[in-house]
């Protein structure tokens, strides 16, 4: 059904077809894969409710209303932060659609050549594969978490290096400037941080595409689940509260293999025991074996943003440019820091004793 209404807006409407449906998307976004796909939302608003009824006392009652004002705050939407948020979002998704695209094909490319190479490196140091293989379901299910976990490192270790690359966090700032947490913040990043994120992440599931290539010629598949990866589709479940007002806690021992969404809050604090801790996006292993690892206590409570660098990113247009003008700012101060002239040594003092004081009268 579907496809046929979709066929019949593309005769009506012809070539202006690409660039009206990116908008339909916007308006509509429930459909598509993503955060903000019709079950994901679902399950957020599962979710809330939930810890709203566990969290509301018997002299508060539960309501309808309260719940609404649970789940979408007044203090937290009707702010200057959220706003921009909001203008980000239907923003990047019709200007910066092609440059997301075309950072995806070069991200496929770069995956493809990546897995191309470490099968051709197997072949070298093993020998040919072998041939006629089928995959097992336990051989994809393997597949499915292990190219997950490739990509997540490579999520990992690109957010460290946005933290600690001082020209790579300039563009990084943008996304740890919202003041207050929505799901749209998610969406609240530079296309450098794209970019930058994309290159890292083909070469890592390459190799595992490569690795998996060499064991089963005829190929392998991930398990997805609504075209949706087996591992991110469980994520996604809660992806929404990453990014949002609510805390969802996880016990000690999970913590230390799984990010919840209240570590992830941890991460976007500006308080100087939390910052450049919980990096990880789905397996915080990665942060327990790097030492970033931070488990929230229930209830803790911590202000978000950068500080007053947060007033910085409060347009769309400062969203999108003020990057860049703060990073000439700093190639300009250390060019002239540079070749400022260095104060030279202070000269030894001569040790000789000074001339005895004298009476005598001057010539």
């Amino acid at each position: 059904m579907f496809s046929q209404v979709k066929a019949l807006v593309q005769q009506m409407l012809g070539p202006a077809y690409d660039y009206v449906m990116p908008l339909v998307g916007i308006l509509i976004p429930f459909r598509y894969p993503g955060n903000f796909y019709w079950l994901f939302c679902l399950s957020t608003l599962a979710i809330a409710l939930v810890l709203y009824v566990g969290s509301a006392t018997d002299e508060e009652g539960r309501s309808l209303k309260g719940f609404w004002r649970f789940l979408a705050p007044r203090e937290v939407y009707v702010t200057r932060s959220a706003w921009v948020d909001g203008q980000y979002y239907v923003v990047s998704s019709l200007v910066n659609m092609w440059l997301h695209l075309t950072a995806f094909a070069f991200a496929l490319g770069s995956t493809l050549s990546t897995a191309q190479a470490a099968k051709l490196g197997l072949t070298w140091l093993l020998g040919p594969g072998p041939e006629g293989v089928d995959p097992t379901l336990v051989a994809r299910i393997a597949y499915s978490i292990l190219w997950v976990a490739a990509a997540d490192l490579a999520k990992w270790i690109t957010h460290f290096l946005q933290h600690k690359v001082p020209y790579l966090w300039e563009f990084h700032k943008l996304h740890h400037s919202a003041t207050v947490l929505t799901p749209l913040t998610n969406l609240r990043v530079h296309p450098v941080d794209v970019m930058f994120e994309n290159f890292l992440t083909a070469i890592t599931t390459g190799v595992v595409a490569g690795a998996f290539g060499y064991a089963y010629s005829g190929g392998i598949l991930e398990i997805t689940i609504l075209g949706t990866s087996l591992v991110y589709f469980f994520s996604s479940l809660l992806a929404n509260l990453r990014h949002s007002h609510i805390p969802l806690y996880y016990n000690e021992t999970l913590s230390r293999f799984l990010s919840s969404p209240a570590m992830h809050h941890v991460h976007h604090s500006c308080e100087s025991k939390h910052f450049d801790k919980n990096f990880a996006v789905v397996f915080s292993l990665w942060d327990h074996l790097a030492g970033t690892n931070y488990i929230p206590a229930r209830g803790e409570r911590f202000e978000l943003g950068i500080g007053a660098e947060s007033a910085e990113f409060s347009s769309l247009w400062r969203a999108y440019f003020y990057p860049f003008y703060s990073l000439a700012k700093k190639i300009r101060q250390q060019i002239a820091g540079a070749a400022a002239p260095q104060p030279q040594p202070e000269m030894a003092r001569a040790t000789a004793p000074a001339p005895e004081p004298t009476n005598q009268p001057l010539p």
